[in-house]
């Protein structure tokens, strides 16, 4: 199977296929009922596949790549073969696609606070940007006193707190809040259990 963490994850419409994205920047598609690969993985993504969706007729996939990638494509779900060339125009990783009910458009949301429309047949953008967003925080609501990522590598804290910078190359290894396991577990593992911050950073001191 995959050779890295498991992004992403969506049903074919009629439920007998799953469609997986990984960190192994690989595309995998498997039988719902036995658990079985099918076919090959799919290649050509060069970096980590955030995000994948079947079409409403279950004929392709899309799947949207981030860090030097930040792509979108679309694969034929029975062959693997790539249909066409890469949607570009997201100057960021992209972490969420969607096909709309027709099939006829994508929607694509990116860590450059952008959403995108995209005509699934010729690649073409639709109209501008949809730009409003100031921040990425991966689903993950911040009021609750959780914590995310925005699109400068900071990790955000409560009432914004900025609390940790990461750079960009250990953006692919952050897992959000809400995720209860990860398998395989690999890459920077940082323990921050004991971490204090904001009004209480003199707790952090242990004294003799």
């Amino acid at each position: 199977g995959h050779t890295s963490g498991v992004f992403s994850v969506a049903f074919s419409p009629n439920d007998s296929l799953i469609v997986s994205g990984s960190l192994d920047k690989t595309i995998r598609v498997w039988d719902a009922h036995t658990g079985s690969q099918i076919g090959s993985p799919i290649e050509g993504h060069t970096n980590v596949v955030w995000s994948v969706a079947f079409s409403p007729d279950g004929r392709w996939i899309v799947s949207g790549s981030g860090s030097e990638d930040k792509t979108i494509r679309i694969w034929d779900a029975h062959t693997g073969s790539q249909i066409g060339s890469p949607f570009e125009g997201h100057t960021g990783q992209v972490l969420s696609v969607a096909f709309s009910s027709d099939g006829r458009w994508i929607v694509s949301g990116s860590v450059d606070r952008t959403i995108r429309v995209w005509d699934a047949h010729t690649g073409s953008q639709i109209g501008s940007p949809f730009e409003g967003h100031t921040s990425v925080y991966d689903g993950v609501d911040n009021q609750r006193g959780l914590v995310g990522l925005n699109a400068d590598g900071w990790i955000i804290g409560p009432e914004g707190r900025l609390l940790l910078w990461v750079p960009s190359y250990y953006h692919a290894f952050l897992y959000s809040p809400r995720n209860a396991l990860v398998i395989p577990r690999g890459g920077p593992e940082l323990d921050l259990s004991a971490m204090v911050h904001g009004d209480k950073w003199q707790d952090c001191y242990v004294g003799k």
